[in-house]
C-alpha cells in the first residue's frame, strides 16, 4: 500500500500505536491499584480483555483464507522461511538480535514493580508512572522516526536503537533515585523505537516478495521467546538480587550484541542498499 519509501513510516505510526498501550496501561494500573488493590487492578484488566475477546468472536474471516491458515501450511511455511533467513546475512541478524532483545531486555518490564518497591522505595501511584517511562520514550521515538522523509541507514538505526536501549537499561539496573530510574527507562525507550521500527522494516524491504511474509513469520516467532526471558530474569533475580539481575541481563544483551554485529556486520553497514534491490545485495551464504 505505501511502497518502498512509505515503509518506514508506515511501521513508525504501527509502533506509535502499538507503544501508546505501554504508556498508559502502567500508569492507568499504578492508579488502579491506588484506588482499588490489586483485585481491582485485575478486575479492570479482565473487563478490557473480554471486550477483546468477544470483538474477536465477532469477526469474520473472509472465504478463501482456510488454506492459508491451515497447521500444516503454517509449518511448512515457517521451515521455508527458517531455510531462507539462514541464507540471508540481513534477515538473519534481525532475527538473532529480536532474539536477544526479548530474551534479555524487554522481560525485565516484569520486575519493575520489585524495583520500584525495594530500590526506590516508592508505591503503586510512582510505580505505574515509572513503568510508563519506556512507553513515553517509545512513543515520541516512534513518532520521530515517522516525520523523517528517509532513512539512508535502516539497520545502523536497528542496531543503535537496540544498543541505546541496552545502555538505558543498565543505568537503570544501577540507579538509587527515582529521578535517574526514570530517565534511564525513557532513554531505553527511544533505542527501543528504533529497534522496534526497523526489525519489520528491515525484512520487509530485503525479502523477495513471495518470501516477505514467511520471513515475518520467522521474526514473529523469534519475538516469542519473552516467556523464556521472563523465566531467566526470575531465576536470577532469586539467585543473586533484582538489580543485580537486571545488570547481568544488559551486560549479556551488549556482548551478543556486538558479537552479532562483528559477525554479520552487513545489517547495519549496507542493509539500506539491500532495501532498494531486494535480497540480491545479502544473497551470500550466512555464517
Amino acid at each position: 500500500m505505501l511502497g518502498v519509501n512509505g515503509v518506514t513510516n508506515g511501521m513508525s505510526l504501527d509502533v506509535v500505536g502499538m507503544t501508546g498501550s505501554t504508556m498508559i496501561g502502567p500508569a492507568l494500573a499504578g492508579l488502579l491499584i491506588t484506588l482499588f488493590d490489586v483485585k481491582g487492578g485485575y478486575a479492570v484488566m479482565v473487563a478490557f480483555q473480554s471486550v477483546a475477546i468477544v470483538s474477536l468472536l465477532l469477526a469474520r474471516i473472509p472465504s478463501g483464507y482456510d488454506s492459508v491458515f491451515a497447521p500444516r501450511k503454517i509449518f511448512a511455511n515457517l521451515i521455508e522461511g527458517l531455510r531462507y533467513a539462514r541464507t540471508q546475512r540481513v534477515v538473519l541478524a534481525i532475527i538473532l538480535i529480536t532474539v536477544i532483545m526479548n530474551l534479555l531486555l524487554f522481560p525485565i518490564m516484569q520486575v519493575i514493580p520489585v524495583i520500584a518497591r525495594d530500590v526506590l522505595n516508592v508505591g503503586p501511584g510512582l510505580m505505574g508512572v515509572l513503568g510508563s517511562a519506556s512507553g513515553i520514550g517509545s512513543f515520541f521515538g516512534s513518532l520521530f522516526l515517522a516525520s523523517l522523509v528517509s532513512i539512508n541507514r535502516h539497520g545502523a538505526v536497528f542496531l543503535g536503537g537496540s544498543i541505546l536501549g541496552t545502555m538505558g537499561l543498565l543505568a537503570f539496573s544501577f540507579s538509587q533515585w527515582y529521578g535517574l530510574s526514570f530517565v534511564a527507562l525513557l532513554v531505553m525507550g527511544i533505542g527501543v523505537a528504533g529497534f522496534g521500527v526497523m526489525q519489520m522494516t528491515i525484512v520487509m524491504l530485503v525479502s523477495r516478495d513471495e518470501m516477505r511474509g514467511r520471513a515475518l513469520g520467522v521474526v514473529s516467532l523469534a519475538i516469542g521467546v519473552s516467556p523464556f526471558g521472563a523465566l531467566l530474569i526470575g531465576a536470577l533475580a532469586s539467585a543473586i538480587g533484582t538489580a543485580n539481575a537486571v545488570t547481568v541481563n544488559a551486560v549479556v544483551c551488549l556482548v551478543l550484541l556486538g558479537l552479532v554485529a562483528i559477525v554479520l556486520p552487513s545489517f547495519w553497514r549496507d542493509s539500506s542498499n539491500a532495501a532498494q534491490t531486494g535480497d540480491s545485495a545479502n544473497a551470500d551464504p550466512a555464517l
